[in-house]
């Protein structure tokens, strides 16, 4: 009887023991596990934002569509940054590449931002293109308005009628239909050319970057 008495307070001695390891085992488990899931969760984070000719992306979605939110970084006169503007791309900026330009990007204070009738009706994207194009360098703080290269449309409707010859002071970029997308510079001119059932938001896209990677000299 005794002996028995001795077997029981010995085991209520190791217990507490046992109870002690397979509790440190449970917390080690849910430390493993906490830090996997942060390192999990950080990867898909970073793996979202990507910096592309010193701009920034983040890939994610916008209803149904896969979009990269650009962060163009803008600066005063000192080169302090002062905030960004925020433009959603369609396409990873990285593969735009497939799009030609031909030269650096360098624009006046004053820009036309030019289509023509027959382009406007045939392009389901290019009035966004325009807009979104606009926008972007009036937030730049460049004076943008809407023109054509078209004389007879200017002369019907009214519209600025525009071309290469224009002074010094105003680029021309000028929106069309092409065999293939691409970007073409002539003179103080910028013809941003649209094929594949005119992907112009595309080559439009492929345009800013080259204008920012220009400014800072990449």
């Amino acid at each position: 009887m005794k002996k028995n008495v001795k077997k029981t307070e010995q085991n209520s001695k190791k217990l507490p023991k046992k109870w002690e390891n397979q509790l440190k085992i449970v917390v080690i488990f849910m430390v493993v596990l906490i830090l996997a899931i942060v390192v999990l969760y950080l990867a898909v984070i970073f793996s979202r934002t990507f910096d592309y000719k010193g701009i920034e992306f983040t890939k994610g979605k916008q209803g149904p569509l896969i979009m990269y939110l650009a962060k163009f970084p803008v600066a005063d006169t000192n080169g302090e940054l002062q905030n960004s503007i925020n433009i959603y791309f369609r396409e990873d900026p990285r593969k735009l590449e497939r799009i030609e330009l031909n030269d650096n990007i360098l624009i006046k204070s004053n820009v036309a931002v030019a289509a023509n009738t027959d382009f406007v009706e045939n392009c389901s994207d290019s009035i966004l293109a325009a807009a979104t194009l606009s926008a972007f360098l009036a937030k730049a703080g460049i004076n943008a308005f809407p023109a054509t290269t078209d004389k007879r449309e200017a002369e019907l409707f009214g519209r600025r009628y525009v071309d290469c010859s224009l002074d010094s002071e105003t680029t021309v970029i000028s929106m069309e239909i092409g065999n293939e997308s691409k970007i073409t510079r002539m003179g103080n001119c910028y013809t941003l050319e649209a094929a594949n059932g005119c992907e112009i938001m595309n080559v439009t896209e492929r345009f800013l970057v080259g204008l920012y990677a220009t400014s800072r000299g990449l």
